[in-house]
């Protein structure tokens, strides 16, 4: 079922699987729809694991909904020491798309923390919405406007990759960055030469080639 990342949808799949008679379901994918399923989920006794959800919103409770990543406060925080630590970025932007706002809002938050605590600045976050109309010429301008020295974006590939193409028009050295959503095949295909360098964070080893990985 594809909930199409609407809350009305994504109810309606639930409650169909639920009358099959499923004993658990694998999903959802995005932190929003996981945080409208999990009271559902608890209702209907369903158990729901989402493999990519990491909104710290569902943090700590005893409830029916079970993931398999850490939350996003402790990658947005490992993100922004990164950043600063090692690639000696000082100054940041951040893109979120609010239709995961349970998620990206989240991530900047954590991140925001985190730079600062290490002496860095976020400058700018600007919000967009995928499901509404974008103009990614002016996000790119908000994002570059106090000449940061990373751009981060938390958002999909496919809105990244276009707003990295414009970043990269105006700003064509800056480093750029993403949050584990971004971080999918279709970056690099739909991005092309504005996402050469790019960083993003991966939560396995995408190579690795040991038996106890391929097995």
């Amino acid at each position: 079922r594809d909930d199409f990342q609407d809350e009305s949808i994504a109810k309606e799949a639930f409650q169909d699987l639920v009358q099959l008679g499923v004993a658990g379901i694998v999903g959802p994918m995005t932190s929003s729809m996981a945080v409208t399923l999990a009271p559902l989920a608890d209702a209907a006794q369903r158990v729901i694991i989402s493999p990519t959800a990491v909104t710290s919103e569902l943090s700590g409770r005893d409830d029916h909904f079970f993931r398999v990543l850490a939350s996003a406060d402790e990658y947005a925080a490992e993100a922004a020491r990164h950043h600063h630590r090692i690639l000696g970025r000082r100054q940041a932007a951040i893109a979120i798309d609010t239709a995961n706002h349970n998620y990206t809002n989240n991530w900047a938050t954590h991140y925001k923390e985190a730079f600062e605590r290490e002496g860095g600045r976020v400058s700018t976050i600007a919000s967009f919405s995928s499901v509404g109309d974008k103009n990614y010429e002016q996000i790119a301008s908000q994002l570059v406007a106090d000449s940061p020295d990373i751009v981060i974006l938390v958002s999909s590939s496919v809105d990244a990759s276009l707003i990295a193409e414009k970043v990269r028009g105006k700003l064509p050295d800056i480093q750029i960055a993403g949050s584990a959503w971004t971080a999918t095949e279709q970056l690099v295909r739909l991005g092309g030469p504005a996402v050469e360098g790019m960083q993003v964070e991966q939560f396995f080893d995408r190579h690795d080639k040991s038996a106890r990985y391929t097995h």
